[in-house]
């Protein structure tokens, strides 16, 4: 999913080909694709409105991280996106994505950055800031555990 993310990313802030709605169309229907083949077979044929309402919330969430990343957002904001409790959030997000809803605003947050440490036009210091990371120290640490090397090395190579 964060491939396609990343995708979509290139496709919207690089040079716009003939088409480049459409290429973020596909990558989108890709992403939902993906979400639909891992939720548990018997929840496939689940056509209730419990879980309609489930994939709406889910969309809601995504859309306010892929928004605000870049802001200092909490669990209570992400929530409050899809008017639903802490915990519920947590379960959504965990039946739908896998992961926790911390885990991935700091994967979005590090794709982000990849793509602008590719550019070589900010500082690491810029780029802590653009991708909502509160301290350098810290977007350093996180992207060494994810990637094996500093953000600096990264864009070396």
């Amino acid at each position: 999913m964060l491939e396609k993310l990343d995708q979509i990313f290139k496709v919207y802030f690089g040079h716009k080909e003939v088409g480049w709605e459409y290429k973020i169309a596909i990558l989108l229907t890709q992403i939902w694709f993906l979400v639909i083949l891992n939720i548990k077979k018997n929840e496939l044929t689940d056509t209730s409105p419990k879980l309609s309402l489930q994939f709406e919330r889910i969309q809601l969430m995504l859309r306010f991280i892929h928004e605000n990343y870049q802001e200092n957002i909490s669990l209570d904001d992400i929530a409050s996106s899809a008017n639903i409790s802490v915990a519920e959030c947590g379960r959504t997000f965990r039946k739908f994505t896998a992961m926790t809803p911390y885990k991935y605003v700091m994967d979005h947050r590090l794709q982000r950055s990849v793509e602008y440490l590719k550019t070589n036009k900010y500082s690491i210091t810029e780029i802590t800031s653009l991708t909502g990371f509160n301290q350098v120290t810290h977007f350093i640490q996180v992207f060494k555990r994810k990637y094996g090397k500093t953000p600096k090395e990264y864009q070396k190579n």
